[in-house]
């Protein structure tokens, strides 16, 4: 699998999720790493050490949740800092 794709599925659940469904708890993306999601509040979602900054996005092919910055899986920061 391209280093690209695997990355942009790192960002993705394999099933939609509205924010409402969410929970703390270990979530295992369609690239087979996992996201860590903290609700915070009533209106404060983590997702990893980013802030989620808008919910329930209705896409063509699922829901999507806008996140403050990329999300790193570690196998990606090593092969970034191979490249530096």
């Amino acid at each position: 699998m391209l280093f690209l794709q695997k990355f942009i599925k790192y960002h993705m659940l394999p099933k939609p999720i509205y924010s409402a469904a969410l929970n703390n708890k270990r979530y295992t993306t369609t690239e087979g790493h996992f996201l860590d999601v903290r609700i915070k509040g009533e209106k404060e979602i983590l997702v990893n050490d980013a802030s989620v900054t808008d919910v329930d996005i209705s896409g063509n092919n699922g829901i999507i949740h806008a996140i403050g910055k990329v999300l790193m899986p570690v196998s990606g920061a090593i092969f970034f800092s191979s490249l530096v």
